[in-house]
């Protein structure tokens, strides 16, 4: 690999992720400037989304076999990891369904509803 991101070696990255993200459960998926732009990027960033019967993966045990293709991590943030290749390319891990090890719910208000609730009120107003 050269020594910033492209749309290829990003994808050749992800082709060597996921028989290893398969094995937990999970896929990989490419998302920012190296999936929607064009040219040189500075990092690569990697959502991981599990099959819909697994459970969530053990991300302690994942990165430990992202070792043995040379992905080394650097730090956590809430549901990201910050990691680099053995070539000292910078990655951004994903992994929207975790905070850390704990599973993220919560119930996001539908905004049709909400869009109803405020026609409704306003209809109730005076003129």
């Amino acid at each position: 690999m050269s020594n910033f991101w492209t749309h290829k070696n990003a994808r050749m990255l992800c082709m060597s992720v996921e028989p290893i993200a398969a094995l937990h459960g999970y896929h990989v998926a490419l998302t920012g400037g190296c999936l929607y732009r064009t040219g040189k990027r500075k990092d690569c960033d990697l959502v991981f989304y599990k099959e819909r019967q697994a459970e969530l993966m053990n991300v302690d045990k994942f990165m430990n076999d992202l070792r043995l293709i040379g992905i080394q991590e650097k730090s956590r943030h809430g549901w990201m990891i910050k990691a680099d290749t053995k070539d000292g390319l910078p990655l951004d891990l994903l992994f929207p369904e975790h905070e850390g090890d704990a599973y993220i719910t919560m119930q996001l208000p539908d905004p049709l509803d909400e869009q109803l609730k405020k026609a409704a009120a306003k209809q109730k107003e005076p003129s």
